[in-house]
């Protein structure tokens, strides 16, 4: 019985160094993971921010081609009103 009591013995002390060792394991894949997601959280932040920001500058230049449209329009119409006020100026004067 002796011998079976030592391999008793040995098998629990081998499967608690496998226990320890599979812990090590798991706390370094924890780990490698916790630092993975931590840098795809703040690549993340990174590039909303980037969006964020030329969304800014898009709606930004949104308005300044709006207001260039309309300052155009305005010509346009102010120049073809004067080109219609001359034409009539000169069939009145002709007649």
């Amino acid at each position: 019985m002796d011998w079976e009591d030592k391999y008793l013995d040995k098998l629990e002390k081998d499967l608690s160094d496998i226990r320890r060792h599979i812990d090590g394991v798991e706390h370094k894949i924890t780990d490698s993971l916790d630092r993975s997601m931590t840098r795809l959280v703040i690549a993340n932040k990174e590039r909303l921010d980037e969006y964020m920001t030329l969304n800014q500058r898009l709606d930004s230049l949104s308005g300044k081609v709006d207001r260039s449209l309309q300052w155009t329009v305005k010509f346009t119409v102010g120049t073809i009103l004067a080109v219609c006020g001359l034409i009539l100026a000169v069939v009145v004067k002709l007649v």
